[in-house]
């Protein structure tokens, strides 16, 4: 993997840019509406990104390089080291 967050619009065959972590992207996730992508890198960042304005809404330092979303959508679950889960809401947090 790279550092650069990318998504590809299979139709048209565009390519959109939408940031990068300092270090290599280790994962990412669709929320499930689609409306929202999560990604972390080895650099233990997570991401949060607004796929219909296509701006970072938020990041979370030190938050390691696993992630997945809660069933409804609204919360995103990074792991940090073996035993430890943390959550966090997916609006209202400043970018």
């Amino acid at each position: 993997m790279e550092p650069r967050v990318r998504l590809f619009e299979v139709e048209h065959g565009a390519e959109i840019f939408l940031g990068q972590h300092k270090l290599k992207t280790a994962a990412v996730a669709f929320s499930r509406d689609g409306d929202y992508l999560m990604s972390c890198g080895w650099d233990r960042e997570l991401r949060c990104w607004d796929l219909r304005s296509r701006q970072r809404v938020f990041t979370v330092p030190d938050a390691g390089n696993d992630l997945d979303w809660n069933l409804e959508g609204t919360n995103a679950r990074w792991l940090s080291g073996m035993a430890n889960s943390r959550r966090t809401p997916l609006r209202g947090r400043p970018a």
